[in-house]
């Protein structure tokens, strides 16, 4: 059985116009983000130093992709900081799923604690930041806690913080040619990469997606 799968960002994106920005200010949100999600996993357990942890792995990447620059290393740093001072902790939650309009579609959020799920941006919200957590909200059931990152002209990054609710919300109708087939459980219905029958376990789900937390 194959079941057509719909991203939550390219829900959000028939609402909202996303953010354009260069290719170098694309890999370094992604790179930022990755880093990010990697050292306050460490940081909610403890492990070793994370903020040291968070400095080397940001260095390592951009120089991977020819993009290092001690500027933009204190750079993500700022931002680090300025997201840890927003109370943006936890762990990457799992992908999970809500039937909608003929087709599953999947949400995950950057990060989640025991009593919240965070989105965070790189950049001040705008109405596709928002768009997004309406949609995260309306699969998960539960608001969403935003946060936007906003610099000023002295390269001082603050951050700004919203709770978006998908209650009243209803998702714009979905054109067919929108996701991707795939496979799924006869059972309980869901991609088979996310069977909660037992075929897949929780960890392997997580190595099977790229594995957010080993680098």
């Amino acid at each position: 059985m194959k079941v057509r799968v719909v991203k939550a960002s390219e829900v959000a994106k028939l609402i909202a116009r996303p953010r354009e920005g260069d290719e170098t200010a694309i890999v370094f949100g992604k790179v930022f983000e990755e880093c990010y999600t990697f050292a306050t996993y460490l940081y909610e357990r403890n492990f070793y130093p994370a903020n040291r942890t968070f400095a080397r792995k940001v260095a390592a990447e951009l120089k991977a992709r020819n993009m290092y620059s001690k500027e933009l290393v204190g750079k993500a740093y700022r931002m680090y900081s300025a997201l840890l001072r927003a109370g943006v902790r936890g762990w990457k939650p799992r992908t999970q799923f809500k039937e909608y309009d003929g087709v599953l579609i999947a949400a995950q959020p950057d990060l989640e604690d025991e009593e919240n799920y965070y989105e965070f941006k790189t950049y001040p919200i705008d109405e596709y930041a928002r768009a997004q957590c309406k949609v995260f909200s309306f699969v998960l059931g539960q608001p969403i806690v935003l946060v936007g990152l906003v610099e000023d002209e002295n390269g001082y990054i603050d951050f700004e913080k919203e709770v978006v609710d998908a209650k009243g919300f209803t998702p714009p109708k979905i054109p067919p040619t929108m996701g991707e087939l795939e496979e799924a459980c006869e059972e309980c219905g869901l991609p088979i990469d996310y069977c909660t029958c037992g075929e897949t376990s929780f960890l392997e789900e997580e190595a099977e997606d790229g594995e957010d937390f080993i680098f």
